[in-house]
């Protein structure tokens, strides 16, 4: 590649981490909407032998 040509990506490149920083990190939510569930239980109960 030409001279020019590295010159304009290196602009770029360098407007594109300009542009990063100054959005700053996300904040994580204050509260939850929710709880996670826990695996539904499957043992199965009840019958003749089940004493």
């Amino acid at each position: 590649m030409s001279e020019k040509n590295i010159e304009i990506m290196k602009k770029l490149i360098e407007a594109k981490k300009q542009k990063g920083s100054e959005k700053g990190s996300y904040l994580r939510a204050q509260k939850s909407m929710g709880k996670a569930q826990k695996g539904k239980s499957s043992k199965k109960s009840g019958g003749v032998f089940d004493k």
